[in-house]
Formats: C-alpha cells, structure tokens, sequence
C-alpha cells in the first residue's frame, strides 16, 4: 500500500509535504458534496439575485474573489462539472451575457448566451453576470508514457496525442463564478499527468523484484537487476521499448545446450533419436507451459500496454470499469479445462476490474525462457541452472561424471551422440555473441543472423569433442571456434533465404501471397501467385526438394519485382508474417502508401448505386458472373462478426484467400468542445471527438472500391464501421458470398458446400489472473 501526497516546491533538499494543498482538495470535496446539488446552493437556486457587474479590480469565484493581476494560471475546479483546468486570462470585452455560439464556436446550438446555457442546462442562475469570461485549458487524459516512441509505426501518433493539450480546441471559456479555486500550483496538476505511467512502472517493478525473491538465487558476484526481469516479463502487446523477445531467443538456446548436455551425459547408452526424442519433449511448449503455470507466472506477465484511464492509486474507485462477467469467485482462476479455448474471438489480454483475464499458453512458455535468458545474461550458465532448477527442469551438468572419462564407452562418443550435443553448443554460442554484439536489433533477425551462421554436422561433433575435452568450458570452446566461423554475418551483409525475403517485402507492401506444390513422380512442382495492383505475377519451379521448389519460384517473382522498380531491400519489422491479423483480433489496418484512384465511369442512372450508398464499378458484360450475380470465384464467409476487430479480420482473410492488395484506410477525426451525440442504437455515444473512416481496395479485374464508414467515438470502431461496409460492396460485385445467404446459395447451386472452411486453430488460449500476487 502506498500514499501519493504533494511536496513544496523548496529549493533545499528537505522534503515538505505540501499540506495547504491537500487542505484545498480536501475542502473542494466537501464543497462539491455539500446540500444544493452540486456547489454553491445560491447558484443553483432560480430564485438568486443578481449583482450586475462594476468596473473593479476583481473576479469573483466560486469561493473567493481574486485580483484581475493574479488570474493566469491558476488551477480551478469548474463546481457543475468536476472538470479541473488552468486559468489562462481574462478575455475583456466578454461576458457571459455574450453569444454563445460566437464564443464557444457551436452552430448547431440554439442557445443565445452563456447565462441561458447554464440556465437551461443546468438550472444555474449567475450571480455576476456581467463579469469578463476566463478562457481556460482543459486538462485532458492521461497519456501511456511508457511506449516506445523511436517506433516508426506509432511514433507519428503518439507525439500527436502528446502534444493534443497545446491545441488551441482545448481552450474554453467560462463564468469565472463556477470556477472553485485549488491553492495547488499548476506544476502538480502537470505532475498529475505522469503519476499514472510512472506508479505503474514502479509497480510492475515491484513485482519483478517479488518475482526475483521467489527464484532466490545468491552469489557473491552475481546480481540480477529487476529491470531484466520485467523485459522478461513483458511481451509486444505492450507497445513498450523493450520486450522479452530477445531473451527468449536466448534462453532457448541456453535451455537447449543445458538439457542436451544433461541428457548426453546421463544416458551414454542411448543413441542420438533417443536422445531428440526425450529433449524435444523436454523442450515443448506444452511442457514449458505447465512448468510456467506451476509457479503461477501467468500473474506476473505483462501482456497488454497500459492503460492509464484505468489507473488508480490505492482506494481510489475505477472511473473506467470492466465488470467481471467470469463467474469465477476468487481472484485466482483455477486451472481447469473449462478455462481454456480455441475460439479466436477471445480477446486476450484484457482484463476485468477483478484482474482476469485471458493469455495464450505459448505466452507462458516464452516467458520461461525469456527468464533463464534474462538469469544467464547476469550470472552466467550457473545462475540459468538455478533457474532451471526452479522451474522443475532437470538439467545437472557435472564435468566430473565417470561417462565423460571412460574411454572405452565408444556409444559415448558415437559421431550422431556428438552431433547431437554440437548442434546445441553451437546453437548458444552464436545465440550468445549475436545477443552481446547486436543489442539494436530484434529477435527475427537475430533469428536470421543466427541460421545463416550455421556450420555442417562435421563441425558440430567436432565441437563436442572440444567441449569434452575442456570439461565443459564454453568459453574456450568458443575460442577455439570463433576463428572457423568468421566472417560472421552482419545485419547489413544478411542474405535472406528467397521465400522469406518475398514474404517480408510483400508483407510490407501490402500484398499476398498463394502457394501449391504438387509431387509429379520424383520432382516437387511448387507454384507460387502474387498479385500486384495492376497484373498477376506466378513463379514456378521443379526439384526434388520442396523447399528448393518454392526457393527458386520466389526468386524468380523477386527478379520480377525489382524489374518493375520494386525495391527487394530488407525492412526491419517489429512483426514477421504477411497475414495481416493479430493474436487478439484488434487489427491496425496497416497505412500503405496510398494508390491513385482512377474515376470509374458510372452510368447516367443511378443503378450502379448499391443498397449501401457506395458507388462500384459495373462491368457490362461479365461472363464469370453466374445466373445469380456471383462470380465463379466468390468466396463464401461466414455471417460477419461485429464484434470489435473482427470486420476488419474478415476483410483482411478475404484479401488474403483472394490475393487482393491490403486495404488501406483513411480516418478523419472531428472534434468538439462540447459533448455530442455519435453513433445510433447499440453505437449510440456521447463524447467530443468522432472519427470517419474512408477505406479503399483495389480489386483486380474489378477496379478500386472506395467506401465511407458510419460516424463513430472512437477509431477503431470507425475502421470497422468501414469493413463493413466494404465487405457488403464485395457481395454487391458478387465477389464474395456472405453466409446470411449461405445455405440458399448451395440449395441454388451457387456454390459447394465445401467451399467455406474454418481457419486452423494454432494456440490455446488460457484464462488467468492478471496478478495472483500481492506486491505492495
């Protein structure tokens, strides 16, 4: 439990708890909740008398008059909202007798001044009526302080609601009679601002240090800081600057040698498949995943960026809630298989106000060994055991075992038994230089590095035999190697394998890619289709190997690529993969560069007009059209989700089963100083900002659609507004068939009934406590 209290503002080094102005706060509560409603019971009475206003050298607040010299800024409670702002001056030549919709900028108001807005909004009879308007900054939200800024994808959007407060829309005008006066100085309502991200780093701080108390490993040259730690714990749903993926790498590695070498030398009479067959389920993550669990460390994962609205210091009430609709008692949720699922319409990561919440099992298993990686890059392959050792993972390595010297165990230094344990050797060696000698780059190219380092079987027992022969001492194993693997591979000189390099560039230019291979007696025939803006690209290939197959049809649809100035240059990418869809289902459309529209001729009349209001390209004769207006290639989808992400989900697998280009999608926020209705029914929202969003898709043979989503409160929800829409334009073109309609389509012969097939499920999603601890 902690207590957040002001200081003095002291030039000395004495800390002095600020105490006027907790007194101030405290007396703003008890006039805020004093009888007469809300504030001062005069005010709110029809009945009040009126002062009219007299050319003097004071304003009169809600509990004080103040000189006109000392009014900027000053922090004010506004007494019939609660709203806090800072003064910024008196603007002469105004009164709350002038023309509200003038000043405050609304048209669509009817009011005529400020004294009848108040009147009629909230029964409030001014008292000085005549008094100049104070023109005051709104304090706003907190923001989440704890992203990663340098990211290139969100950096443009986070400074821009950093800097939202500078925004001249931000500053109103008001009475200066309904303004409470806060003896606090403005730079603590600026600090107020911070208090949220920084409490909630030092808390998860904290629990990093529990977490580090738990594993309860000492030695005299070893300390692990609780900042390695938390990178351990956190994953890139949090948006931040570190994550664990790095030291996951690592500690995949490390784990790999540690259990390769235990099994290698307690079992000299097992050959090398058995020796594969035990580390791999050693190794998996349903393995990994139950030790994680065992000791709860799915309450100390930081799995969602922060949400500063929902901070809240300690006995403070939520003014944002999530209700717990998971019919679990205790703030602990068991283990039980009624708590997990496959469904993909789970959202992950959010949690109730009672801290459940749900988190995908391979999430656990990563974070077990992003903690060993994070325990080995302090104290070394000592401190990575302990943490084994915790965790359950039996892997002893002891130089002295009478195996290791028996000279007449040939089994022991069978050449399989020594490539098996090579692998691993070299695997943590070159993890662990690229680790040291790379820390700007992330785990995917480390990834990348790592493979394009590999040596051949030869070498690798050969390296057994040194590890052997130097009881185990990695470092001069690694010295004795270095030298056969130079020059190691750098970023800037990294040769990707052909597929994942027309994989990535795709991914990155907004475009699919359809793959078949087909076994023609001994050779693979792999195919491989990219659809451009403007023509379809097909590479093809032979070989006896199927990945040499797909390998060179790649090749050859990147020499395609760059002959048509497309760039093959590597971009660095947070997230690897050209499927476009997240874990959670919330989808950010990705901002390609944007096309040019060409005008679609549209016929004098207005049939090319749908249902929707979106005007779509008609072709005159469209011979693959059948009799009951799909083409003969239309996909069939389910009914459409409306849940939040899944438009933007379907719309996006739809691309990708019919390689069309990425949507890209174009918002425009409107703001407003006073609050506004947006959205209808179920939508239906009060707030100040609205969003629009305008989304467009290039198909092929069909020309570029353009939809214009409904007005919604929020961003995303205006993103899905517009897939919608746009989902329902495909189904006018008769490019898709959506499942409302499904089963009278197959009774018509539209389509098969085996055209529509669910997507594979990869991870189970686990439901948990979002901290089982208490760490105050």
């Amino acid at each position: 439990m902690y207590l957040l209290l002001p200081l003095e503002d002291s030039l000395s080094n004495e800390l002095r708890i600020n105490w006027p102005g907790i007194t101030a706060c405290t007396f703003a509560v008890e006039f805020l909740t004093a009888d007469g409603n809300r504030g001062n019971p005069s005010l709110n009475q029809t009945d009040s008398s009126v002062t009219e206003h007299k050319e003097t050298n004071v304003i009169h607040f809600a509990n004080r008059s103040i000189d006109v010299n000392n009014i900027s800024n000053i922090v004010v409670l506004a007494i019939h909202t609660g709203r806090i702002y800072s003064t910024i001056e008196l603007v002469h030549d105004t009164s709350a007798k002038s023309s509200f919709n003038d000043i405050a900028d609304l048209n669509s108001s009817k009011l005529a001044t400020f004294s009848e807005y108040y009147n009629r909004k909230y029964r409030i009879v001014l008292k000085h009526p005549g008094q100049p308007l104070l023109l005051l900054k709104q304090s706003h939200n907190p923001h989440n302080l704890l992203v990663d800024f340098n990211d290139e994808d969100f950096s443009a959007q986070a400074l821009q609601a950093s800097s939202v407060n500078e925004k001249s829309w931000n500053n109103i005008h008001m009475p200066p009679e309904l303004l409470l006066v806060l003896d606090v100085p403005i730079y603590v309502l600026k600090a107020f601002y911070l208090l949220p991200s920084l409490m909630h780093r030092l808390e998860s701080l904290m629990l990093a240090s529990q977490l580090r108390e738990e594993i309860d490993f000492h030695s005299s040259n070893f300390d692990i800081p609780s900042s390695l730690i938390l990178e351990a714990l956190t994953t890139l749903r949090c948006c931040e600057s570190f994550s664990m993926e790095r030291l996951e790498l690592l500690g995949d590695s490390v784990l790999k040698y540690a259990v390769s070498c235990h099994l290698f030398l307690r079992d000299p009479e097992k050959h090398e498949g058995e020796l594969s067959m035990i580390r791999s389920l050693a190794l998996s993550n349903s393995t990994l995943h139950k030790l994680g669990t065992d000791r709860k460390l799915q309450g100390y994962i930081r799995d969602s960026a922060f949400d500063p609205r929902r901070w809240v210091a300690p006995g403070q009430l939520r003014l944002r809630s999530f209700p717990c609709n998971c019919r679990v008692d205790s703030r602990e949720v068991p283990l039980d298989k009624k708590f997990q699922t496959e469904d993909l319409e789970i959202k992950v990561s959010i949690s109730c106000d009672r801290g459940h919440r749900w988190m995908c099992s391979k999430t656990i298993s990563d974070c077990v060994e992003a903690l060993i990686g994070a325990y080995y890059v302090s104290g070394g392959l000592i401190a990575a055991l302990h943490m084994m050792k915790w965790l359950g993972i039996d892997a002893e390595l002891d130089p002295s075992l009478e195996a290791l010297t028996h000279a007449s165990a040939n089994e022991f230094y069978c050449y399989q038994r020594l490539e098996f344990l090579g692998d691993s050797v070299l695997d943590l060696l070159i993890t662990r230089y690229l680790y040291c000698n790379h820390t700007d780059i992330d785990s995917g190219e480390l990834t990348d590095l790592r493979s394009a380092s590999a040596l051949g079987e030869l070498i690798e027992s050969i390296v057994t035999a040194i590890l052997i022969d130097t009881n185990l001492n990695l470092d001069e194993v690694w010295r004795i190697v270095e030298p056969l693997l130079s020059p190691i591979v750098t970023p800037d000189k990294l040769e990707l394998p052909p597929l994942q390099e027309l994989n990535e560039l795709c991914d990155s230019l907004g475009y699919f890619i359809r793959e078949k291979c087909v076994n023609t007696g001994e050779m693979v025939h792999a195919k491989l289709w990219l659809q451009l803006d403007d023509i379809l690209l097909v590479g093809e290939a032979f070989n006896r190997s199927k990945k040499v197959a797909k390998g060179k049809a790649a090749l050859y649809l990147l020499k395609e690529l760059e002959d048509r100035g497309i760039s093959r240059k590597r971009t660095k990418q947070g997230h690897a993969g050209s499927s476009g869809t997240t874990d959670d289902g919330l989808l950010e459309p990705k901002m390609c560069k944007k096309q040019k529209i060409a005008e679609i001729p549209s016929p004098t009349n207005d049939s090319s007009r749908t249902a929707y209001g979106v005007e779509i390209p008609s072709p005159a004769n469209d011979s693959s059209r059948t009799a009951y207006g799909f083409s003969s290639d239309a996909l069939v989808i389910a009914r459409i989700n409306t849940n939040k992400g899944q438009p933007r989900a379907t719309l996006y697998e739809t691309c990708r089963k019919q390689l069309w280009p990425r949507p890209t999608f174009e918002t425009t926020e409107e703001r407003s100083r006073s609050p506004m209705e947006i959205g209808k029914g179920a939508d239906r929202k009060i707030g100040f900002n609205s969003f629009v969003t305008k989304i467009t898709l290039n198909v092929p043979s069909s020309g570029i659609i353009e939809c214009t989503g409904d007005v919604r409160a929020d961003k995303k929800s205006s993103w899905d507004s517009a897939a919608i829409l746009m989902l329902y334009s495909l189904k006018e073109l008769g490019k898709l068939i959506i499942r409302e309609s499904y089963f009278r389509d197959i009774k018509n012969g539209v389509v098969s009934s085996g055209s529509h097939r669910p997507l594979p499920y990869n991870n189970k999603i686990i439901f948990f406590n979002l901290d089982n601890h208490i760490y105050f």
